[in-house]
């Protein structure tokens, strides 16, 4: 199977592939400072802000956008957190 983003092999039972995988882990990852140190910003306000900084590069921005446009996408953040 494909990844969800691109047409890159899925990893394993995620349904994305290793680069946009790693950078779903790594805006988790960030998130936990962003919510902390802007208190308590939602999830999908912390995506928007990722999504618009002209730093942020592009997969990241790819995975920003995919969770962004379904509410169903971000059952991956959920999955993500279970150590999966």
């Amino acid at each position: 199977m494909n990844c969800s983003i691109c047409s890159g092999k899925m990893q394993d039972k995620w349904e994305l592939c290793s680069d946009h995988l790693l950078a779903l882990k790594n805006i988790m990852k960030a998130f936990k400072a962003w919510n902390k140190a802007h208190d308590g910003i939602l999830k999908r306000e912390y995506l928007k802000e990722v999504t618009n900084r002209p730093e942020t590069g592009k997969v990241v921005v790819e995975v920003t956008k995919f969770l962004l446009e379904d509410e169903k996408h971000m059952i991956l953040w959920s999955k993500n957190n279970q150590g999966n």
